[in-house]
């Protein structure tokens, strides 16, 4: 699947992933008229729905308070299970909201390596091995370091998912003909196995990363036609909003 944007400097986006929740939401961020409708439509609901899970919250920590010899696993699952609706709800809005960013001039392999042991730690608890590929060439340029990092976390937990043991994740980065490239190569990946966790109901890792690459003026590509192959691309100088 191909998309194409009708706005300029807004992403292309290809993925060969069948459709679902995170397909419909990329062809979304792939125009920015269709942003702006669901940044109307979905604005108030999801105010009201945070407004919900925060009388929701409180209302869990009193229970737990005065119920402290409940079993500490229930209490764990519960939390777990609802920092994950939050977090689903902080994807949604980050991906519709106006999306504003905090730009510095840096080399991009900061952001990387300060993340490296994060990301290893991760890939290995699904029995995987994470390999960075740092450029020879200097690779300096304008990024938003909070917005890639949230959105490249996410993106690593996805892939997390799929645990295949013994399969090498690459990680790759340059800044070639005044432009970042980013790419996140999985040779030996099933297509299947990463259908399942692109259609899971509270994944946005593809749109959230495709969303946070038009924000920079890039773009960004997937596909599951041999192994997985992402490329994140965007100016080293970021155009003006």
């Amino acid at each position: 699947m191909r998309l194409e944007s009708s706005g300029v400097g807004s992403p292309m986006i290809e993925t060969s992933s069948p459709e679902g929740l995170a397909t419909l939401w990329l062809r979304v961020v792939a125009d920015p008229r269709e942003l702006t409708t669901f940044h109307d439509m979905l604005g108030p609901f999801c105010h009201e729905c945070r407004n919900h899970l925060n009388s929701m919250k409180l209302s869990l920590f009193l229970a737990q308070r005065s119920n402290g010899a409940l079993d500490r696993v229930f209490w764990r699952d519960i939390e777990s299970g609802f920092a994950s609706v939050e977090q689903f709800f902080d994807q949604l809005q980050t991906i519709y909201r106006p999306l504003t960013l905090s730009p510095v001039r840096l080399p991009l392999s900061y952001l990387f390596e300060e993340a490296r042991d994060f990301w290893e730690q991760q890939v290995a608890r699904s029995g995987r091995r994470l390999v960075l590929e740092p450029p020879v060439e200097p690779d300096e340029g304008e990024f938003d370091p909070w917005h890639l990092r949230q959105a490249f976390d996410t993106f690593v937990e996805w892939r997390t998912r799929d645990e295949v043991p013994g399969r090498e994740i690459r990680l790759s980065w340059r800044a070639e003909g005044g432009r970042f490239i980013v790419a996140w190569t999985e040779p030996r990946a099933h297509a299947s196995g990463v259908g399942a966790a692109h259609e899971d109901l509270f994944s946005l890792a593809l749109p959230l990363l495709a969303r946070v690459a038009s924000a920079h003026g890039g773009n960004m590509t997937f596909s599951t036609r041999r192994g997985l192959l992402l490329t994140l691309s965007w100016p080293l100088k970021i155009p003006p909003a």
